[in-house]
């Protein structure tokens, strides 16, 4: 569950707006949002005596949120592909990142082979939709999952799969009574080091990497890496 909740702030304090779009994106959300706002669309967000501008920038906002959480970044697009709103690095990680996706007059669009899987990410009903693209440069892969906004909006995440990400676990210390250096040493591990490759990034002995393990094995009563991986599984925030 994700909770977006207002801080108090002196009155005269403004707020940083964020928004990713291009002139032409914002003024397509914009005619999108003012045809919902005057009932010739069902309203796509409650926007009361809010400007269409602020509604999309606000979303925008919400989208980088959710990218410093999870690094995953997220746009939104109508049914034809057009953009409406994302973070800040969505258009790089797409368009740069996934071979054969451009924007093109503010739409996203597919070359070649691309074309059926994204018309599946745009048409998503019910049940999510999910893409695996390889990537535009090196080895690697972009995974793009799609949900229904409403009836006209689509959501896409966007995560780069790219094998070099370290792992991030939340409240090791507080949940299993790790040190800080069992909690960095565990994590490596997770993340596929070896008890070498920690040993020398961290300026430790071998024999200490193994006791802070041993340590972490004792703490969270498990004996083996596999059991490790799933007590820790839960507490992974990307």
């Amino acid at each position: 569950m994700l909770a977006f909740v207002r801080r108090k702030t002196q009155p005269s304090s403004q707020p940083t707006i964020w928004c990713s779009m291009n002139a032409s994106q914002l003024s397509h959300a914009e005619a999108l949002l003012v045809k919902r706002k005057t009932g010739q669309e069902s309203s796509i967000f409650p926007t009361g005596r809010t400007s269409h501008a602020s509604v999309i920038e606000a979303l925008c906002r919400a989208c980088d949120c959710l990218r410093q959480i999870d690094q995953r970044s997220r746009l939104f697009v109508d049914r034809d592909g057009r953009w409406l709103a994302s973070d800040k690095l969505a258009e790089e990680r797409l368009i740069c990142g996934a071979s054969g996706l451009v924007i093109a007059h503010g739409r996203l669009q597919a070359n070649g082979a691309l074309a059926p899987q994204l018309k599946k990410l745009l048409e998503v009903q019910a049940e999510p939709v999910t893409a695996v693209l390889s990537k535009a440069r090196g080895e690697g892969h972009v995974i793009l999952r799609s949900v229904a906004f409403d009836e006209d909006v689509v959501c896409i995440e966007v995560k780069d799969v790219d094998g070099s990400l370290e792992a991030d676990f939340a409240g090791l210390e507080d949940a299993f009574g790790l040190t800080p250096a069992e909690t960095k040493v565990v994590t490596m591990m997770l993340s596929g080091h070896s008890a070498a490759e920690v040993a020398a990034e961290r300026g430790l002995s071998i024999n200490t990497v193994r006791a802070h393990l041993r340590h972490c094995y004792e703490k969270l009563g498990v004996s083996s890496r596999e059991q490790l991986w799933c007590k820790m599984y839960p507490f992974q925030m990307q």
